[in-house]
């Protein structure tokens, strides 16, 4: 099995994709939890909704994920999320890499049990930059900066939650900030690779459908792997 200090966490578009073809499966237990994790030569992959079911956004185990991966030696995580636009300048030709998140309406992800333990969460400025680097490189368009609005799920949002997520945000999803804030507590490096897969209901006159949003999400798998093939060869071994 090989060894990484990289982990791509992503959806479960990425399983069976040729980025991964041929990786090795590795069942990590992680307390009561028992997490599957890909391995290829450079990296890992842990895809969060699970493997053989599909775990819902609402229902995802952060902790045991994120813990799973440290157990494997990860430092560096590289995620994609497919997120909706809160704003019609950023289309769904676009790539988004976050600065920041907002996560106030969910229940807290983390993996802290006793103890004072205050992270402070950050989006890691260098593999942002990376990741920022590796869209121009395959001549596709990346907003550099933004602000990700994390909401409960597995339910779309109304259109007034989007009029109101929009006053603060740039793009919409259910898992990132989550992500991002366990991989804080346990000192991981974390960036985000947003795919802007729709404009986010009331945003565009076009009703939004969970179909249209899966189709968008298929169509872009093959430009989000040359991006990962990118971003692993700009990072520093």
């Amino acid at each position: 099995m090989m060894s990484s200090d990289l982990a791509i966490v992503g959806g479960t578009s990425l399983i069976g994709s040729g980025f991964f073809a041929g990786a090795d499966l590795r069942q990590v237990r992680v307390g009561k939890a028992t997490v599957a994790v890909y391995g290829q030569p450079g990296a890992w992959f842990l895809p969060r909704h699970g493997v053989g079911r599909h775990v819902p956004p609402h229902l995802i185990d952060h902790a045991a994920n994120l813990s799973a991966l440290r157990q494997l030696g990860v430092r560096r995580i590289l995620a994609v999320s497919s997120v909706g636009s809160l704003r019609r300048e950023i289309t769904p030709a676009q790539y988004v890499v976050p600065d920041d998140f907002i996560s106030l309406w969910c229940a807290p992800a983390t993996g802290v049990t006793e103890g004072a333990v205050h992270a402070t969460p950050v989006l890691d400025a260098g593999l942002r930059q990376v990741l920022c680097r590796a869209v121009r490189r395959r001549r596709l368009k990346v907003v550099p900066r933004g602000v990700y609005a994390q909401t409960t799920g597995p339910r779309l949002e109304t259109a007034a939650e989007i009029r109101f997520l929009a006053g603060f945000a740039d793009v919409v999803g259910m898992t990132m900030a989550s992500e991002a804030a366990v991989a804080g507590e346990l000192g991981l490096s974390y960036a985000a690779l947003c795919v802007v897969d729709n404009f986010a209901n009331g945003i565009v006159a076009e009703p939004l459908t969970l179909a249209a949003i899966q189709a968008s999400a298929r169509r872009k798998v093959a430009q989000v792997i040359g991006i990962l093939g990118v971003a692993m060869e700009l990072l520093p071994s």
